[in-house]
């Protein structure tokens, strides 16, 4: 008789090496981490293209969300427990909303006024190249 996979709450509650990864669950991680990736990329290079802080922050943020699904892959493989799973993935979560308020807040209010001495396109700070 073939051994079935036990149900995702079991599976992620054992800290331990699995003989078995629900292909559903394998596509889902792949995707969050190409994706995340992608987005990642792009930041980097938007970054590379003004280099300013608020870009630079952003970057940062994105970067932090490329380790979710390396966390959760590891914690899929057993390779890391869930309590440890959990306490990464809150970390997270705290370093990029710090990374994205600290972003929102060096940009501060834009400036509305035709006639300012600012340039709306540089408001930011950031050099275009």
């Amino acid at each position: 008789m073939p051994k079935t996979a036990p149900g995702l709450e079991t599976a992620v509650l054992e800290s331990g090496p699995v003989d078995w990864l629900d292909w559903h669950l394998v596509l889902l991680l792949a995707l969050s981490a190409i994706g995340s990736l992608i987005v990642f990329c792009l930041a980097a290079a938007a970054f590379h293209r003004r280099r300013s802080m608020p870009y630079l922050l952003i970057t940062g943020a994105l970067g932090a969300l490329v380790m979710r699904p390396i966390v959760g892959t590891g914690t899929v493989l057993g390779l890391i427990s869930m309590q440890t799973h959990h306490t990464i993935e809150h970390l997270l979560d705290l370093i990029i909303a710090g990374l994205l308020l600290a972003a929102i807040v060096m940009v501060g209010r834009l400036e509305t006024n035709p006639g300012s001495k600012y340039n709306s396109e540089t408001t930011d700070g950031g050099n275009r190249q």
